[in-house]
């Protein structure tokens, strides 16, 4: 018996079980290529794979539903609309007015307008946080290098607020006022914090936070003994007062004592002149 005598019957169970494979799987690759949900919170974006373009038109606005395409020709693009941000993991660095170089983490908050989806990822692509990026970067040398390193800290709220401004600025002139238009993307904050200052200023800042140390301790050392010479002040006057209080009731007493001893003799002089009065 031939080797097709024999086992023809499984080659032919073998050859239906993998085109039955086959067929199921072009079936899920093109229902899977012509559904394609978009998630909520996000805007569809149709891509053409062909020729990359992108069409002006947004799915969904926000909410979970599902798009129907042109399978291997078309997909979906899920572009997130909430609350989007940025945290640069390592420090940025920068020059401040003296020259000195100072780095900060930063944390850029920002958020897409839903009808401009479309037409931000035609006209900058899907790559527009390197944009923001690039952007906040060079908005940040020009602004930091205004200050000094050392009074950033104390100004971290104005000049974020001035770099979010600043950034938007920049943002909205990456416009084009034809089919993308200024507020595209609205930056939401911009975040400063965990200043890494240059050693020069480390130095400073460490000798100034001695000497206004320095400087409160002799305050408070002068406001001690102020307060001991005033305390000082007043129990002399105390004191003071205490003695002549003392010294008038001495002349009292003494005052008493003389009028006691003159009595007598007031009242015996007063009797003779009675009696001379009488005999007269």
């Amino acid at each position: 018996m031939s080797f097709t005598e024999r086992y023809g019957e499984e080659i032919h169970n073998i050859k239906k079980f993998v085109i039955r494979g086959l067929i199921i799987l072009a079936a899920v690759l093109i229902i899977g290529g012509l559904v394609k949900n978009v998630p909520a919170g996000h805007v569809g974006v149709v891509y053409n794979k062909l020729t990359g373009g992108i069409n002006t038109k947004e799915f969904h606005n926000g909410k979970e539903g599902l798009w129907f395409g042109v399978p291997f020709f078309q997909t979906v693009k899920p572009i997130p609309i909430t609350d989007q941000s940025i945290s640069i993991g390592e420090k940025t660095w920068a020059k401040d007015a003296k020259g000195l170089t100072f780095g900060w983490g930063n944390t850029i908050r920002y958020k897409i307008t839903p009808s401009q989806a479309a037409e931000l990822t035609k006209t900058k692509g899907f790559g527009y946080e390197g944009m923001i990026l690039s952007i906040f970067e060079s908005e940040s040398n020009e602004l930091f290098s205004l200050y000094n390193q050392e009074n950033i800290s104390l100004n971290s709220s104005f000049l974020s607020q001035a770099l979010k401004e600043k950034i938007q600025k920049r943002i909205d002139l990456e416009s084009d006022g034809l089919l993308l238009k200024p507020g595209y993307i609205k930056i939401l904050a911009v975040d400063l914090h965990e200043v890494v200052y240059s050693p020069e200023i480390e130095s400073y800042l460490i000798n100034k936070e001695r000497r206004k140390n320095e400087a409160e301790q002799q305050l408070h050392d002068f406001e001690a003994k102020k307060l001991a010479s005033e305390t000082t002040i007043m129990e002399a006057e105390a004191n003071k007062k205490r003695t002549e209080i003392e010294l008038q009731t001495i002349t009292i007493t003494e005052k008493q004592k003389i009028d006691l001893a003159a009595y007598p003799l007031q009242k015996e002089a007063e009797a003779k002149a009675e009696a001379i009065r009488q005999i007269a």
